[in-house]
């Protein structure tokens, strides 16, 4: 779900991303490392998702702003 939502979508903002049905299949990793909130953005050549520039927050999960949610999207 993850990769099909980073297709589709310009980037994610992930208040919970550990209960965030497009994560599933990152739980694991999201609780090794402590991580609560993500926002990822595709990196796109031709028109394909070739890379992803993720950001992650540890801790308690949080709202990211318009500015933060802003310079991901300038990663594509």
């Amino acid at each position: 779900m993850y990769c099909h939502a980073l297709d589709n979508e310009r980037f994610l903002a992930l208040y919970d991303a550990r209960t965030d049905p497009r994560t599933i299949e990152t739980l694991e990793y999201l609780k090794v490392h402590g991580i609560s909130s993500m926002l990822d953005a595709a990196i796109y050549r031709n028109g394909i998702v070739a890379g992803v520039v993720c950001h992650e927050h540890r801790g308690e999960p949080r709202e990211w702003t318009p500015a933060e949610r802003q310079f991901a999207a300038m990663a594509l």
